[in-house]
This record gives structure tokens, sequence and C-alpha cells, in this order.
């Protein structure tokens, strides 16, 4: 008898089943028909059969030996069938659905060729090729790349929701030339300054060189800072009014009242002491 091979998914079905449930279907692989992938048909099965290839030779240590009576050959006929490796056909005629045999090899081979469908079959109308091996239709072709050209290289506006790259872009280029760190010449703009001044309510403050000084030199040692002249302006307005909140501020604590001098009793050693008396 030709010796046989498990595949992998007879292995996968079986592996954790119990031996004589694994040795039942051996056997019946054995007399599996090459060519039709069925037992039992060619070759004849039996439960006597069965019932000798599961037969346990007595040995010291087995609790269980003997042949299998026939209530446990037909359960574990059945356990195969509902593990799917047996398909019954018959009275002891099975197919086995996953081993490998001749037919299945040669289904599984036109399987794997690819069906395909109607948009990739290849067209009736195709252009023959002429003696030098061109297309006979290469002037159309070329005529509608030509056409495609046209219609890539139009100057119509694109139609798109996205804003267009290059004006943002040069928006953003101009918006941040005009970010700039402190110089060491920076003045506020006079006409610029006052809206700020009048908007922060110190229309009546007048800077000294001194606080505009102190505040250059502050930010000059501050390169990192780039801002725009209007942000400048609105940053040293509000240290004048900080200045000004401070300077309000110790001048009301400081302030002192003159108090009317207290006139003092006169006792009679001041009298005695008095040289105007």
């Amino acid at each position: 008898m030709p010796a046989f091979q498990i595949n992998d998914e007879e292995w996968g079905a079986l592996s954790e089943e119990p031996g004589d449930i694994f040795l039942a279907y051996c056997a019946i692989r054995r007399f599996m028909d090459y060519k039709t992938g069925i037992a039992g048909a060619s070759r004849r099965l039996s439960e006597q059969m069965m019932r000798e290839v599961l037969y346990v030779a007595p040995t010291q240590g087995r609790h269980v030996s003997g042949s299998p009576t026939r209530q446990r050959v037909r359960s574990v006929l059945d356990r195969l069938v509902k593990l799917g490796v047996l398909i019954p056909l018959g009275a002891m005629i099975y197919r086995l659905p996953l081993a490998t045999y001749l037919a299945a090899s040669k289904t599984s081979a036109t399987n794997e060729q690819p069906v395909q469908k109607p948009y990739q079959q290849p067209e009736h109308n195709q252009p023959e090729p002429r003696n030098d091996g061109a297309y006979g239709d290469i002037e159309t072709a070329s005529s509608t790349a030509t056409e495609s050209s046209h219609i890539e290289n139009s100057n119509l506006p694109q139609i798109s929701g996205k804003a267009n790259t290059h004006t943002q872009r040069a928006r953003e280029d101009f918006a941040s030339s005009e970010r700039f760190p402190m110089p060491d010449t920076w003045v506020p703009d006079p006409q610029s300054f006052h809206t700020v001044l009048v908007r922060n309510g110190m229309g009546n403050v007048r800077y000294l060189p001194d606080q505009l000084l102190e505040f250059r030199s502050y930010w000059v040692v501050h390169p990192e800072r780039h801002q725009t002249q209007a942000q400048w302006e609105h940053q040293f307005a509000q240290q004048l009014r900080r200045i000004n909140r401070n300077q309000q501020t110790q001048g009301t604590g400081h302030e002192v009242r003159e108090r009317p001098p207290v006139k003092r009793v006169r006792n009679a050693i001041d009298i005695l002491h008095d040289d105007d008396w």
C-alpha cells in the first residue's frame, strides 16, 4: 500500500483530538482513491476492519486494551464527520474534503487562475500594428495627447475651495516683513502714538526722553521679540500708563497735611523764664 502524507489542514483539524480518532482517520486515509478523494468505494471499509485498526494491545500500565466496541467505532466515525474531515456518501463510503488528491489539485490550480472581469477583457477594436511596428491609430493618439496637454495648460482658474497658495504665501511674507526687533533709533510715530494714548485714556500725557530711552534700552537686549510698529507703540503706552499710576499712588501715600500749631498753656515756670514778660 502506498505511503500518504497528512497536509496542514488535516493536521489542524485532528491535532487536538484523541489518539483513536486520529488513528481511525489515518486508516480511512490509506484507502482513499487519489483520483477521486473517496475512500470505501473501490476498496470496501467495514466496522470490523475499524475495530481491528483501533485494537490496543494489552501492556503493563495500560488501563484500556483490546478491541473497541461497535458503538465506540460508530462514535469515532461520527466525530470525524462533525470535524469536517469525512463526508458520508453511503454505507462506509466517505469523501475526504481536506485530503490532497489529483482532482483537488487540478481544481485548486484552476481556481487560482484569475477571473477576468468585463472591463479587464481585451478590446476587440484594438489598432492593428503596421509593418514598422507602430499602430495605425498613432495620429489619433497624438491628437488626443495634444488636446489633453491644452487642457492641462489652460489659463482658466482652478475650481477649488482652497485659497490660492501664492497669495497666501505673499501675505505671510508681507506680515513677517512688518515685524522687527527693537532698534536703537526707534521712536513712536507722533500721529499714531497720540491715537494710542487717547484710546488708553492718556490723551494729555507726554512722555519724557528718559522714559523712551529706558523702554528702548530694555527691548534692545531682547532681539528675539519681533513686533510691528503699532505693537511697539501700544506696549510703550502701557508702560507709560503703569509709570503714571505708580506716581499717583506714591504721591497720595506721602502727602502730609500741614496742621495748625497747637497753642501751649503757659505755666508759672514758663512765665518766670520768659524774658519778654
